[in-house]
């Protein structure tokens, strides 16, 4: 097994403990082991960022890492926002004004105990109402069935469809039969599939 030494920690570590890189078209080992490299990128990122928060220039938001994961760092305009549109906006839409996520907003609107406006939400669900009408008609859909309308005259309940007592004692008896044969077929086939049959379980019974 090949090993090299390490520059930082100075401990020979074979081949796989270093990460590769290529050089002059040959792939060859860092002069560092994976353990120290990594040690040597947190100790720069904190100095680079004391408080753990970083920048992002594409979406102009700051984010604080937390682990392996990062979190994103609400500033008092996005908080002050967040809080006079949360009422009567929907979470879809301030996403995109705050440039966050919509579970974000719905996670921290929780944190800060912030509600939707009860007559707004009355608004947009009685909105979906219409518009769901609206596309029923233009679909051809009836719409519910209104009072004295029959549109499946033989398919509807009729006077004298319901079995009287003697025909549900009957339908009774009938489904417990059934249900104790198939009773009997499960337990047969269980003693088949354990391969032991009635003689063999009275002799190992004895």
């Amino acid at each position: 097994m090949k090993v090299k030494q390490c520059t930082i920690c100075g401990e020979m570590k074979p081949l796989g403990d270093f990460y590769m890189q290529k050089r002059r078209g040959q792939l060859r080992p860092r002069a560092r082991c994976k353990r120290c490299e990594l040690r040597v990128k947190r100790e720069r990122y904190r100095r680079m960022h004391p408080l753990g928060v970083t920048y992002d220039l594409e979406t102009g938001k700051a984010w604080r890492r937390t682990g392996r994961s990062r979190r994103i760092e609400w500033t008092s305009q996005m908080l002050s926002d967040l809080r006079r549109l949360f009422a009567r906006t929907k979470n879809e839409e301030l996403a995109g004004i705050l440039g966050v996520g919509v579970k974000t907003v719905i996670r921290k609107a929780r944190e800060l105990g912030l509600e939707k406006d009860r007559d707004w939400l009355l608004g947009i669900w009685q909105g979906h109402i219409k518009m769901a009408h609206m596309m029923s008609r233009a679909l051809g859909y009836p719409g519910r069935i209104m009072p004295g309308e029959h549109r499946n005259p033989e398919g509807e309940f009729k006077a004298g469809s319901v079995h009287s007592q003697e025909e549900r004692r009957k339908i009774s008896e009938g489904n417990r039969r059934n249900w104790m044969l198939h009773k009997r077929e499960r337990r047969a086939k269980i003693r088949r599939t354990r391969g032991l049959d009635d003689e063999e379980k009275t002799a190992f019974v004895s």
